[in-house]
């Protein structure tokens, strides 16, 4: 596509959307930085969508802070018998959330959010989960120059983990999505949905806690939030770049 026909894509895009016009998101015009970049949100705000797109414009890796403990979780099924193609579906796939799993009697998303919090954090230390995500970026940037992408920060020594690297935070919010993880299972989402009060909500959930370099509003379609994105990422590139040349 030539530049006049890419700008008078942008243009029109713009003019449907209201979506700030951005030249191009390629990799290319953007700086030579590739510090860490975390996403948070609710589920189903748009956070995949939102890092897939981040690998592919950019040049970055996901690296989901939850991979250790799912890799745990998984040894655990392969003890109870269960298929790799079952343990993909209830650690990632469609069972997560509404497929209880039989000799356990709860979800995996429970599994997973008990195990990294009420045991992880709590038991054993809260920055578990940071620090270990944090040495593998930098092993992992270091073995193949890309750049680290955690798109589930959840607290905030998370968040400060991949702003102290240098990196920045993306808090992608889309209306009608809210916690999906209470402390008290009755009264905790009567609380949210009544009042907006988050007392009831589980801590892993604690998106007011956080303090996200960017807020990204997804209420568009796909393009509309990709460019979105990309106006936010090439925004915060350029000037952690700068701070690094200064610095």
């Amino acid at each position: 596509m030539s530049e006049m026909a890419e700008m008078a894509e942008c243009i029109a895009r713009v003019s449907t959307s209201g979506v700030p016009m951005i030249r191009s998101s390629r990799v290319q015009d953007l700086p030579d930085y590739n510090g860490p970049i975390g996403l948070s949100g609710y589920a189903g705000c748009g956070k995949t969508e939102a890092a897939g797109f981040i690998e592919q414009a950019y040049g970055y890796k996901r690296q989901h802070i939850a991979e250790p403990l799912r890799r745990m979780l998984a040894s655990l099924l392969r003890d109870y018998g269960y298929s790799e193609r079952n343990i993909e579906r209830w650690l990632v796939g469609e069972w997560k959330d509404g497929i209880l799993i039989p000799e356990l009697g709860v979800t995996s998303r429970h599994l997973q959010i008990t195990l990294g919090t009420e045991w992880g954090r709590v038991q054993v230390g809260s920055d578990i989960w940071a620090k270990l995500w944090r040495i593998q970026a930098e092993v992992g940037r270091a073995f193949d120059g890309k750049g680290r992408l955690n798109d589930s920060v959840r607290f905030p020594n998370e968040e400060a983990s991949v702003q102290q690297a240098k990196g920045f935070t993306i808090l992608i919010t889309r209306p009608g999505k809210g916690p999906a993880a209470f402390k008290w299972r009755r009264v905790g989402p009567l609380l949210y949905r009544w009042f907006g009060c988050m007392w009831g909500v589980h801590d892993s959930e604690r998106v007011d806690r956080l303090h996200p370099d960017y807020v990204v509003v997804n209420d568009g379609t796909i393009d509309e939030l990709h460019a979105k994105i990309a106006q936010v990422v090439r925004k915060a590139k350029a000037g952690l770049a700068s701070a690094s040349l200064r610095g």
